[in-house]
């Protein structure tokens, strides 16, 4: 299946073709708990790093006007079973991103 992977520690959004498991969320995003950050009226759900604020991660990403810590992965809601993933269906030209990074105290 087709997800938008917000890669802010190298600054690019990019489709990125998995099979929308857990496991597929840890190893894309690099970390070791998800979340959702974001759910859009189209049914598409927003993943980053549930960590990204303890875990000494200095790279983030602003998406419609909410800052996420770590890198993002976008993927559609499957209508049959809402519990599983689906293809994104939000175009990529439509994801607008800053990305930043943080300075160390």
């Amino acid at each position: 299946m087709k997800s938008i992977f917000i890669d802010a520690k190298n600054r690019q959004v990019s489709i990125n073709e998995n099979k929308g498991q857990l496991e597929d969320k840890y190893l894309i995003l690099d970390v070791n708990m998800v979340e959702i950050g974001r759910y859009y009226p189209n049914g598409d759900t927003l993943w980053v790093d549930e960590e990204g604020l303890i875990n000494g991660t200095d790279y983030g990403f602003i998406l419609d006007g909410r800052e996420f810590v770590g890198n993002g992965l976008i993927y559609g809601t499957n209508l049959e079973n809402p519990e599983l993933c689906a293809s994104a269906v939000t175009p990529l030209e439509k994801i607008k991103v800053e990305f930043f990074n943080l300075i160390p105290a």
